[in-house]
């Protein structure tokens, strides 16, 4: 599985320039966060922007300047399928509702870990816990906002 992020290039970017601290921060609880979860395994294979391509956006309107640290694409690799997305523009976003997102786990110990590390500063909707079609199964919110069901069909 393989997280990709890219963030716009900027003069001091390409120049080689470390980030601000505050988003050096930002970054590393990203990092956290995608690890506790199990997401992020490793870094290796991190490249400089200037061996990427190059998308460039005319206007000084384009991009407001806090939308300079947002998320412009995110691919996590599931083998066979891609799951994608991004930070929402200035003036787009609304709050998630009508669906949930799932997740179906095999093996209880990970399910219930993945459930734990989605629900950690969010909000638990239903307990993770045996249903009548389910070994486990739980719903939450994560604390981003995003709904989330954890099920796990069987115990190993």
């Amino acid at each position: 599985m393989k997280v990709m992020v890219f963030v716009k290039a900027t003069q001091d970017s390409e120049a080689g320039t470390m980030p601000s601290e505050q988003l050096l921060t930002k970054m590393g609880q990203y990092n956290e966060a995608l690890a506790k979860a199990g997401i992020l395994l490793a870094g290796e294979g991190l490249h400089p922007s200037s061996k990427g391509v190059r998308v460039h956006f005319s206007g000084s309107d384009r991009i407001p300047p806090e939308w300079q640290d947002k998320i412009m694409h995110v691919c996590l690799d599931l083998g066979e399928r891609l799951l994608m997305g991004s930070d929402c523009p200035p003036g787009y976003f609304e709050a998630p509702q009508g669906f949930y997102a799932q997740i179906s786990i095999e093996d209880p110990t990970e399910a219930e870990r993945i459930f734990q590390a989605l629900a950690e500063n969010g909000t638990v909707k239903m307990p993770f816990e045996q249903t009548f079609w389910a070994f486990r199964f739980g719903m939450l919110v994560d604390q981003f906002g995003t709904p989330w069901m954890v099920n796990c069909e069987k115990a190993t």
